[in-house]
């Protein structure tokens, strides 16, 4: 439960995680930090490490450097689990390209919202990717604020617990905020480290007084989708 900002190193902008069997990441918001070379966001070497609803954002590796968001150099089979998280809007230098790279390892990434840019995913076991311009779920992200639009696919979309190197990673019950998680009970999960009071993005509201999710019913036909009510 932490936020990890406006940090700068040579190499792991925001965490360099190094050495230990196990490292654990959960609720947080790891947003603009910087890398004078590799790992803006996150440097990845110890032998397992589990990333959950959290937000990696607006960090910047070095002018065409490697893992803007996330660099991952360990050699294990499961080195990084991505759980129900934001992996978006991280930059080689002033380009956007791409969001994680691997030197070694591999990654496992359930239920989470990530920009690959030109990049692939290479030697990845997932599930329910998604692949959106993850900036857009935020509610207002130029100036930090990670919490979930209420239309977001986001919401409702993360899962409870996924097996990862031999054992079950289970979401914690609270959000960064210590918000219920889910919320409201008996829905799933959200993705990301705040939790929105919805347990769904269907419904789209249009009130006399203007202050639903859209002012005209016109305006929800035009941003509906299918499973809209």
């Amino acid at each position: 439960n932490s936020k990890v900002y406006l940090n700068s190193a040579e190499f792991g902008g925001g965490l360099l995680l190094t050495g230990g069997e196990f490292a654990e990441i959960d609720n947080s918001l790891i947003y603009s930090n910087q890398a004078g070379t590799d790992g803006g966001g996150i440097s990845v070497n110890s032998d397992r490490t589990i990333l959950k609803n959290s937000v990696i954002a607006k960090n910047r590796s070095g002018d065409g450097r490697y893992g803007p968001g996330i660099l991952i150099e360990n050699s294990f089979a499961d080195t990084l689990l991505i759980m129900n998280s934001f992996i978006t809007d991280n930059l080689r230098g002033n380009v956007d390209q791409h969001q994680i790279f691997r030197n070694s390892g591999q990654y496992k990434v359930y239920n989470s919202i990530i920009d690959w840019g030109w990049d692939t995913p290479p030697h990845t076991d997932q599930d329910n990717f998604i692949f959106p311009n993850g900036s857009e779920h935020f509610k207002d992200i130029a100036n930090n604020d990670f919490s979930i639009e209420d239309l977001s696919p986001a919401i409702g979309a993360g899962l409870y617990n996924v097996p990862f190197a031999g054992k079950s990673v289970i979401v914690s019950p609270k959000d960064l905020y210590n918000n219920d998680r889910p919320s409201p009970q008996g829905s799933n999960p959200d993705i990301g480290a705040i939790e929105n009071e919805r347990s769904d993005n269907r419904n789209r509201l249009v009130k006399k007084d203007n202050t639903g999710d859209h002012t005209t019913i016109q305006s929800a036909i035009n941003n509906a989708a299918k499973g809209d009510t």
